[in-house]
């Protein structure tokens, strides 16, 4: 019997922004409300399967509007046990991932620079989509 294959194309309408920081999860979605304006909550943790097929849990907090959301991963997972199997493989010397979308044009830009200016972040950088073979874990 012929077997078929079911290959699926997301639709990848987000944004990623890898920052180094070694502040708590908690002070550092803090510092992001105070700087933005904005009110990010924590939500239940991200689990994702690891190579091994073991669940890594991930801390993840979240701001939503209509027109822009905004999330926020910390890239190690909390297993200590774990430690190398962080959300973005290709960018493990990134501490947090912020996942963004918004009909707003700038507000990558404006992210960036925000964050930059918060003096517990040593740096943030965009995240290029189409290099990442792990943006199947922001499917959700």
């Amino acid at each position: 019997m012929k077997k078929s294959k079911l290959k699926i194309d997301y639709n990848y309408d987000f944004g990623l922004l890898g920052i180094a920081s070694l502040i708590k999860p908690y002070k550092f979605a803090w510092h992001l409300n105070q700087e933005l304006k904005i009110n990010l909550v924590k939500k239940e943790d991200l689990i994702v399967l690891n190579k091994r097929r073991e669940p890594c849990h991930y801390s993840s907090y979240l701001f939503e509007t209509l027109l822009t959301t905004i999330r926020v991963f910390r890239n190690k997972p909390l297993e200590p046990e774990s430690p190398k199997w962080v959300l973005v493989p290709e960018h493990p010397h990134c501490d947090y991932i912020i996942m963004f979308k918004s009909d707003k044009q700038d507000l990558g830009n404006r992210l960036q620079k925000t964050i930059k200016d918060i003096p517990s972040v040593e740096w943030g950088a965009f995240l290029p989509l189409g290099a990442l073979k792990s943006k199947d874990n922001f499917i959700f």
